[in-house]
């Protein structure tokens, strides 16, 4: 593995602010009431892969991400194919996302 990134956050609504800054118009997120929540995880979880395979810093909240089946995500690179793909579920009163990148699929961003 080259990389893995792993972000937890309580499991609660975010506010209208936060859904401004985070969401792009291309994310495609889960049917939850708490989306949101999950978008964000999704979000930390790859800036942290990222960074930790030696790559600058970048915005990642401009990152687009989709959901798919009932606990898969992949992060978008910029050229729109699939650069991460991770898993989140809720667990105790926490969303927990988890992104890990093998040597063979390092991302173009």
């Amino acid at each position: 593995m080259s990389a893995l990134g792993i972000d937890a956050e309580p499991d609660r609504a975010l506010s209208a602010d936060v859904a401004r800054a985070l969401v792009m118009p291309a994310d495609r997120l889960p049917d939850d009431a708490h989306a949101l929540v999950a978008l964000l995880c999704a979000k930390e979880a790859a800036a942290k892969a990222f960074v930790s395979m030696g790559a600058p810093t970048r915005d990642f909240r401009l990152s687009t991400v989709r959901f798919f089946d009932k606990d898969g995500f992949m992060v978008l690179g910029r050229d729109g194919h699939p650069a991460m793909n991770g898993k989140w579920r809720r667990s105790d009163g926490l969303v927990l996302a988890v992104v890990a990148v093998t040597c063979c699929d390092r991302p173009r961003f």
